[in-house]
């Protein structure tokens, strides 16, 4: 069994954000901040190698379905003390209604009106685009961090752990 040294790898990670940042030219990150238990090791960690007035935080829930979280991520960003003022949520149920409607739903439409009956397959379906609802959940929440992050400027601090990194089951370039 592999023993895990998580105060001496706490400090690595710490230095390695703050090596980072410094030799990108930056001082501060953005990171989306869910209420799980990535984002808030992740923030934590941050604040640890910059500082809490050098971190910014996204809240980016879909509608009314992650309020418990959003209460949990605020609950942490006031533990952390990051300035309220660093501190931003951003709906983005607008956004991602009209992608679907254009995008998704457009095309499923579109392609059911071309497609004979013998060669539908199922991505007709509702609950594929259920599924790839949720991905444009999570492709719309990177373009909002990295644009914050342009806006700053800032580095996006990304919040995948190792599994979802080996599985693929992150958003590449901002989670």
């Amino acid at each position: 069994m592999r023993k895990l040294n998580i105060s001496k790898t706490a400090e690595a990670i710490v230095d390695f954000i703050a090596l980072t940042v410094k030799s990108a030219g930056f001082s501060d990150i953005v990171i989306a901040v869910s209420g799980g238990v990535d984002s808030a090791t992740s923030a934590s960690l941050a604040v640890k190698a910059l500082g809490k007035d050098y971190v910014h935080a996204l809240l980016l829930p879909y509608s009314d379905w992650h309020s418990e979280a959003v209460s949990h991520a605020r609950l942490l960003l006031n533990q952390l003390e990051i300035p309220q003022d660093h501190v931003h949520e951003i709906n983005i149920e607008p956004m991602v209604s009209t992608f679907t409607n254009l995008v998704i739903l457009g095309r499923i439409s579109q392609l059911a009106e071309t497609t004979p009956e013998s060669k539908k397959r199922s991505w007709t379906s509702q609950d594929d685009a259920s599924l790839r609802r949720g991905n444009a959940m999570a492709r719309i929440r990177m373009i909002l961090l990295f644009d914050f992050a342009k806006a700053l400027p800032a580095l996006v601090l990304g919040t995948e752990n190792k599994s979802e990194h080996y599985l693929g089951y992150y958003t590449r370039f901002g989670d």
